[in-house]
């Protein structure tokens, strides 16, 4: 019997009861089939919607010429998708949806000061000293090097 629309479906899920997301992806997955938006790692294709393996690109064939990869945002993909009826599309992630991450940006500046002292510790207390009471101040000419890393991402 061919479910013909998203609200049979969501009918027939229905009459099965309370279930956790998982459990309803499995069975729509059964019913339906699996999803041709997947996602894809070190050439393993996974359906986006209950999880399974569908395709190993590296030790076998798989064709993903119809495929939609979360996370893609190519013209292959987006032509794909616009193919795509409500049977792959419904309980799957939005493929193109951006992620939001939080980068730690950290700029170094550099400055040599000459300071005359009795000793390197000398030396540098009277450069930290000078530099807390803000006569020596750091600015852009002072410059060295950037670096940007990705603490994690939020969603």
């Amino acid at each position: 019997m061919e479910i013909k629309n998203e609200k049979e479906l969501n009918e027939k899920l229905a009459a099965l009861g309370d279930m956790d997301d998982k459990t309803r992806n499995d069975i729509v997955c059964s019913l339906l089939g699996h999803s041709l938006i997947q996602e894809s790692c070190f050439g393993y294709f996974i359906c986006s919607r209950c999880g399974a393996q569908l395709g190993d690109s590296l030790g076998g064939y798989y064709d993903a010429t119809k495929v939609v990869i979360v996370g893609h945002d190519c013209d292959t993909c987006r032509s794909n998708y616009e193919k795509l009826d409500w049977k792959h599309k419904v309980f799957t992630p939005n493929p193109f949806a951006l992620k939001s991450y939080n980068v730690k940006i950290t700029e170094i500046l550099e400055k040599i000061v000459t300071v005359e002292a009795a000793d390197e510790d000398e030396a540098c207390k009277i450069v930290k000293e000078d530099w807390v009471e803000s006569k020596l101040v750091l600015d852009a000419d002072d410059f060295s090097e950037v670096k940007y890393t990705v603490l994690n991402h939020m969603n």
